[in-house]
């Protein structure tokens, strides 16, 4: 049993509402269906007796039919929902990789189209602040490389030496801070 209770049954509540009064008019549409079949069938056979097999020839052909027609729109309504699913797995690896120069752009009549407005958002906060850190850690890297040439001017020692190469490994420490990602 998970960690956490559910505490709201409705989490999206226009999806969710989106789904059950498509689904309830499917189921809605399949008993109409199914009943006018059935009745038909019905009064069929009481008509003549010898057309009860036609009768349940008819309500399996209408009962397979219904199904076929369930597993139809299952698996259309699975894929308006598994292909976002898909695409914002494939933008997640592409993060894990560090790069974050691409967004989710999602189907006409797609599912979850209020997570892809808020996961480019998020993109776009991300590709921001990379870019700007990348900005300011240029900065300090260019002033790291003027005090090291300050440095060459001004000794030769041995202590000049070890400063100077402090500056260079802080300079190297700082370009890998952001060199992961790609923006």
């Amino acid at each position: 049993m998970g960690l956490f209770k559910r505490q709201q049954i409705y989490i999206n509540t226009d999806l969710q509402i989106k789904m059950s009064i498509f689904l309830i008019i499917i189921v809605t549409i399949e008993v109409i269906l199914f009943g006018g079949i059935f009745y038909y069938a019905l009064s069929m056979s009481q008509k003549v007796t010898d057309n009860i097999y036609r009768f349940y020839v008819l309500l399996l052909c209408s009962f397979v039919g219904m199904t076929l027609l369930n597993i139809f729109l299952g698996v259309f309504l699975s894929h308006k929902i598994a292909g976002p699913i898909y695409a914002f797995e494939m933008r997640i690896k592409n993060i894990t990789n560090g790069d974050v120069s691409n967004f989710v752009d999602l189907r006409q009549g797609d599912m979850l189209r209020d997570f892809e407005t808020s996961f480019n958002e998020m993109m776009h906060a991300i590709r921001k602040a990379v870019a700007e850190d990348r900005k300011t850690l240029d900065s300090v890297h260019k002033k790291i490389s003027e005090l090291n040439n300050k440095l060459d001017k001004i000794s030769a020692g041995k202590e000049a030496e070890e400063f100077k190469a402090g500056l260079k490994e802080i300079s190297t420490e700082m370009k890998s801070i952001t060199g992961f990602f790609k923006i």
